[in-house]
């Protein structure tokens, strides 16, 4: 195998809450995530002298601190193979949204180079290899539905949405993960909703009790979120 293609899965939350500031600096999380249709494509390719990369994307850096190429270092160590494959990331995931479109990238980089290489590590590995990366990339690397503790990287099994439409809507403002929680542990909750009533509604999987259970306490720390969510709710 030469060339292998592999989808980069946007990953929403469902339901988030941050219960507190870690010595460390992280913060612990309760968090609902759910892959969606959305995604960037990733194509990879054996040859060449070095590793290497371009994007769709002419904003979006192409050198040594892309998650893209971190992650084709870090699969390389991990597998003991050479690094001599070149990437292109087409990219439609919106940046600063909140869409986890770096994690998924990453993810997709780990799985299919996983695949050009005969998959020497298995999916416990490659989530191994993803958690220095960053704390989603573990869950992208899986897909689907699960329920995150610690600073994301504890994955639980959790019931996936109904087959239903989403519309992902954002608003003019971006902000980056950092200064998000930053604003976050300046600004006291709005509101605090109760992860059992989500958790039934998602387990009897009816859409419009799953919506108005939605919950994520960023809603509060990013302006610009309520307004579009009252122009989606109208």
């Amino acid at each position: 195998m030469k060339t292998v293609v592999e989808k980069a899965y946007a990953k929403i939350n469902l339901w988030l809450e941050v219960l507190g500031k870690r010595p460390d600096g992280y913060h612990e999380l309760r968090s609902v995530m759910q892959t969606v249709s959305l995604c960037d494509t990733v194509t990879l390719s054996k040859g060449g002298t070095k590793p290497g990369m371009t994007c769709s994307d002419p904003t979006l850096s192409c050198g040594e601190d892309n998650l893209c190429l971190r992650a084709l270092h870090a699969f390389c160590r991990a597998a003991g193979t050479e690094e001599r494959v070149f990437l292109h990331l087409d990219k439609k995931i919106p940046r600063q949204a909140g869409l986890g479109g770096g994690s998924a990238d990453a993810a997709a980089v780990l799985r299919g180079l996983n695949r050009l290489y005969g998959e020497p590590l298995s999916v416990e590995e490659l989530c191994s290899v993803g958690k220095g990366l960053g704390a989603d990339v573990p869950f992208c690397v899986r897909g689907g539905a699960a329920l995150a503790g610690g600073i994301g990287e504890l994955l639980t099994p959790f019931p996936s949405l109904p087959d239903c439409k989403i519309v992902i809507g954002q608003g003019r403002e971006r902000s980056s993960t950092p200064e998000a929680y930053r604003r976050l542990d300046e600004t006291p909750p709005t509101e605090r909703r109760v992860f059992s009533a989500f958790e039934e509604a998602m387990r009897w999987g009816n859409p419009e009790e799953i919506g108005a259970a939605l919950y994520n306490r960023f809603e509060d720390a990013v302006s610009g979120y309520r307004e579009v969510r009252s122009l989606l709710l109208e």
